[in-house]
């Protein structure tokens, strides 16, 4: 199966359909919940998108994905949405605690809201956590020297 996104989680699906095919039974696949997120982003705001998140993260019945908030959050900056984008990194940052992608993402939000001493947090945070491909180290230098003048 493919899909023309790139974003879809298709492993559930294909389960899925084989099952219903072979006659057996199957579980439906859960939906995206940053699918949703995004939806109750552009209804609601950030408040009822954080609210919708807190109530629905444990939820069986949806799947979440690091790298679908990531790209959410990158096509809410393209947008020059720097706020909702940040509120976007902020949820992959509590649901994966442990990336320091999102956490290098989180940084670029703050960075392009001039929030300088929150972007260098966050930087500092995924240079920790590791993998950021010096991404994270460049950016604390450039910020530091922003805060120097």
């Amino acid at each position: 199966m493919l899909n023309n996104t790139g974003k879809t989680y298709l492993p559930e699906m294909n389960k899925a359909i084989r099952q219903i095919l072979y006659n057996a039974e199957y579980e439906n696949p859960r939906q995206s919940l940053t699918t949703l997120l995004a939806e109750t982003l552009a209804k609601g705001g950030i408040k009822k998108a954080e609210e919708f998140y807190s109530a629905h993260k444990n939820d069986e019945n949806t799947l979440l994905s690091e790298g679908e908030m990531n790209a959410l959050g990158y096509a809410l900056l393209a947008e020059k949405k720097n706020d909702e984008a940040i509120c976007i990194f902020k949820l992959a940052a509590d649901a994966f605690p442990l990336s320091a992608n999102v956490f290098d993402s989180l940084g670029e939000g703050y960075f392009y809201n001039e929030a300088y001493e929150l972007s260098l947090k966050n930087y500092q945070k995924a240079l920790r956590l590791g993998g950021t491909g010096g991404s994270a180290k460049r950016m604390i230098e450039k910020i530091e020297a922003i805060l120097q003048k």
